[in-house]
């Protein structure tokens, strides 16, 4: 992992930090979250991913900054990104200028031809910033710019309870027909990815690699940062689901289903039991993941939702009980001419196989 050194105006200071204290002003600041951590960005390394480490100091507190991840691809530069950052700490909204410049000196200094930020969580004073500095919307989103939430705090009877009559319906069946689920271990990796990629395969997207499913768990077990579900049916793995946690948050990150014994509801017991396991162990939030923003919004302002949003993630999500999140939505900065026509044609060509690809390759390598 590469720090850069770099004096900032107003007395702030651009160095290096040692993990654990990033970590802790992660954990700390306010829309802090697992990608920016040190544990995160080591599965990256990892995988062939370069890091950058921007903190900047007010004397010896750091009030902000950012892990950067770096992808290179060979004679066309590199591309870098920052997802849920900058982060900034509470009570210096008026130095998110420094943090901006402090991220992208060390993108220029990283030799970096294009660079994507999707800000964290209530980071307004920093997304204005963006806009200030010209970084412009329609970037490849590096993370959810929506998500759906339930809140842990009711009891799992009122969880239940909140979720769909046909959903609620389902968590019975699974549990009469003997679907027995497990916390499984890093031996169990090999037959999530069998189960994730064969849902690839079905629903049409690629499936993340062993390689990096490995790597992910070896950074972030030893936290407690990721868990994996599986549920067996008469000795045969039917469903899995790959969690993280942070914070207050365990997040659904990856579905894994053989595609069959769909009547078992294999893959609705391991998010129940998701649901126990997070509020059996103090958290706050179950997040089910990235849906499509426009849904969200729709839920949100109340309004009809079009037959498209009917047979959908987030319909499914939505009959868990979860709710509708809105988050930052990702802009990007050109340093060359060549990034600056790539970037005004992004939106046009984002929903081509080869363009997601890409995008695939550089979140996930």
């Amino acid at each position: 992992m590469e720090a850069f050194a770099i004096d900032s105006r107003d007395g702030a200071e651009l160095s290096s930090a040692r993990p654990d204290q990033w970590d802790r002003f992660v954990a700390a600041t306010p829309g802090g979250d697992l990608v920016q951590t040190t544990s995160w960005v080591e599965s990256k390394r990892a995988l062939g991913f370069e890091t950058v480490l921007v903190a900047v100091r007010a004397g010896p507190a750091l009030i902000g900054g950012a892990q950067i991840v770096v992808k290179r691809f060979g004679p066309f530069g590199a591309v870098a990104y920052v997802a849920r950052g900058p982060l900034l700490a509470p009570g210096h909204s008026d130095r998110a200028g420094e943090v901006v410049d402090a991220v992208e000196r060390a993108t220029r200094g990283a030799r970096i031809r294009h660079l994507v930020v999707q800000p964290p969580e209530g980071g307004d004073a920093l997304e204005a910033e963006l806009v200030d500095r010209g970084f412009t919307p329609g970037a490849p989103q590096v993370g959810p710019s929506a998500t759906m939430r339930i809140d842990l705090r009711p009891s799992l009877e009122q969880i239940l309870a909140r979720m769909s009559a046909s959903k609620r319906n389902q968590v019975r069946r699974s549990q009469r027909a003997g679907v027995r689920i497990t916390m499984a271990r890093r031996a169990d990796i090999e037959l999530f990815h069998q189960l994730h990629t064969a849902t690839a395969r079905r629903q049409g997207f690629d499936a993340l690699s062993r390689s990096y499913l490995w790597h992910q768990w070896d950074a972030l077990h030893p936290r407690g940062a990721v868990q994996l579900i599986l549920a067996h049916h008469d000795g045969l793995p039917l469903a899995g689901a790959w969690l993280t946690a942070f914070g207050d948050t365990v997040t659904y990150r990856l579905a894994g289903w053989a595609g069959h014994g769909g009547r078992l509801y294999a893959n609705i017991a391991c998010q129940w039991r998701a649901i126990q396991w997070a509020k059996e162990n103090g958290y706050r939030h179950y997040d089910l993941g990235g849906i499509d923003r426009r849904y969200a919004e729709l839920l949100i302002a109340g309004k009809p939702l079009p037959e498209e949003f009917q047979c959908t993630p987030g319909a499914f999500k939505r009959e868990l009980g979860a709710e509708p999140v809105l988050l930052p939505v990702a802009r990007q900065r050109a340093f060359d001419p060549l990034t600056s026509v790539i970037a005004r044609v992004y939106p046009r060509l984002s929903r081509s196989r080869s363009v997601r690809r890409l995008i695939h390759r550089l979140r996930n390598g």
